[in-house]
């Protein structure tokens, strides 16, 4: 075989014409420059098939093309075919085009993108339309990947269940259902769902949810532009009570919901913010978004009684969190086998209090250091309120449902963790994926009951993970001190900067710092919020 000729593109002129059969060497391709005219005619590399036509891709069989693995498709031309396209098992494919102007248009009422068991499968730079079909159905034990691409107009954009599927600056629009990402019919956990910089609007108001999310999946990332409902029948989000089964983790991150056309954020059973292992941020529209919302606690009473010198000593506060991590408060349980209910207790772990929870509300519940729980509960399990009283309750694994039989009172001193209710403990515990800087300002107002004048000051304490005071915010959680007597109640301030991981809590002290006179705390309040 005769040798093809070669030139450099250093010796050609600026502008140069050539006919397919030429190899270019680029040693220094960033001083040389030169325009290729007719580069359609460049040779690709081995893997890639370049698709000027629909002849261009592996002949139909059946009305079915079937793809290459270790191909990468690319497009470069627009494309009309009612064939549908499958991903073989094992396969390796990748789809892209020149530019998002070559759609690939799929004219058939089934299927566009099919596969089972494939490995891996991106998107990257397509422009898709199916509109008397459904995108996708993937069903792959591998990586599903969707880059810089807009699907429009479908019936249904379809199923994806893959180990892990990531979609990166997307729009989804004119469609009829929506996404459904779910886990395969096996015992393993999904790795991740992300969607990150994806809009999805214009839908065709079909009884729908924009985006539903079901299944074994260990994390859940939703980094949305936007959500917009096109009617009444629309929702937004459907997150499957099987998510709190698993005890998956959710982020959403969005500037918008926008329902102004109807419809609603949550489809009905969907999971909401109250599902304490998701973390809603930067939303506008969405109920118990972390934007302009509050959580507000109240301590078991408003008066606290302090009588030991030198001995930090917890005051009853007012608690307010504005915060876009997860907090929960904590306060110590017991457990009766007998009647298989839970008593709220105070710190001293004998004295029940009246606890403010009601039927159908949800907690954790955590082991003490040492401690063990009955053997029917765990720390992962979020369970609902049963049969509540002033204080005592029971607790089912559903809402409503029976409560749970168990057959030991556990050992030594356990805990309940929970939204809503009295927070008798003034106890904060951060459960956040990530390490958060969060502020805090706060202030008491306090007396002594006899004349003579006492010196007192806050202190904000952090625990660790084993429930140990650290030393770390001795330097700045020490609020003002302030001399007080019983005619003139005076208020120690307290504020600043703490960093928490996962499972570090905090609580509010005042110290008398004079002697054991009692004192008497009449109003104390404290705010957290993200740094």
């Amino acid at each position: 075989m005769a040798e093809l000729p070669t030139k450099k593109i250093s010796e050609l002129t600026e502008t140069t014409d050539f006919d397919g059969t030429e190899v270019f060497h680029c040693l220094d391709p960033f001083n040389n420059k030169a325009t290729l005219q007719n580069i359609r005619n460049f040779v690709s590399a081995s893997n890639e098939v370049i698709i000027n036509s629909i002849d261009d891709f592996p002949a139909p069989v059946a009305g079915v093309i079937t793809l290459e693995s270790g191909k990468r498709y690319t497009l470069n031309n627009v494309i009309v075919t009612s064939n549908r396209f499958v991903f073989p098992a094992g396969a390796t494919v990748t789809f892209s085009s020149v530019d998002l102007g070559n759609a690939l248009v799929y004219t058939g009422t089934g299927t566009m993108f099919s596969g089972l068991d494939f490995s891996i499968v991106t998107f990257e730079l397509m422009l898709c339309q199916a509109p008397s079909g459904t995108f996708f159905d993937m069903d792959g034990t591998g990586s599903f990947f969707i880059v810089d691409s807009i699907f429009i107009s479908c019936q249904a954009i379809g199923e994806i269940k893959n180990n892990s599927f990531s979609i990166n600056f997307a729009v989804f629009s004119d469609y009829g259902t929506g996404f459904v990402c779910k886990d395969r019919t096996d015992t393993l956990p999904r790795v991740n769902i992300s969607l990150s910089l994806v809009r999805f609007d214009q839908g065709k108001n079909q009884s729908t949810s924009i985006l539903r999310v079901e299944g074994n999946i260990n994390r859940v990332a939703l980094d949305i532009n936007a959500f917009q409902t096109n009617g009444a029948n629309e929702s937004i989000l459907d997150l499957d009570e099987s998510l709190r089964t698993n005890n998956t983790n959710i982020t959403l991150t969005t500037p918008l919901f926008d329902t102004s056309l109807g419809g609603q954020v949550f489809a009905t059973g969907s999971l909401q913010q109250d599902y304490i292992r998701a973390v809603f941020f930067g939303t506008i529209g969405a109920p118990d978004s972390t934007v302009s919302v509050q959580i507000g606690f109240e301590g078991a009473t408003e008066v606290t009684t302090i009588n030991t010198a030198n001995t930090r000593e917890i005051i009853n506060a007012r608690i307010l969190c504005q915060l876009p991590e997860r907090i929960l408060f904590q306060d110590v349980v017991t457990f009766d086998n007998v009647t298989n209910t839970l008593t709220a207790r105070l710190l001293d772990g004998t004295t029940a209090f009246n606890h403010g929870l009601s039927d159908n509300d949800r907690l954790f519940l955590k082991s003490g250091p040492g401690a063990s729980l009955p053997p029917e509960f765990n720390e992962t399990t979020e369970y609902f309120v049963v049969t509540a009283t002033a204080q005592t309750f029971q607790l089912s694994l559903t809402q409503g449902g029976p409560a749970i039989s168990f057959t030991t009172n556990g050992t030594i001193t356990n805990y309940y963790r929970h939204l809503v209710g009295v927070n008798a403990a003034n106890w904060l515990v951060y459960i956040g994926i990530e390490k958060s800087k969060i502020a805090f300002n706060g202030s008491a107002s306090i007396l002594t009951v006899s004349g003579q004048d006492k010196i007192i000051h806050m202190d904000l304490v952090k625990f660790d993970t084993n429930f140990a005071a650290t030393t770390d915010l001795d330097l700045f959680g020490k609020g003002s001190r302030v001399t007080i007597n019983s005619s003139d109640p005076q208020g120690s301030s307290i504020h600043g900067l703490v960093e928490l991981s996962e499972g570090e809590s905090l609580r509010l002290f005042v110290t008398n710092e004079t002697d054991t006179t009692n004192l008497i705390a009449t109003d104390a309040n404290i705010a957290f919020l993200k740094a």
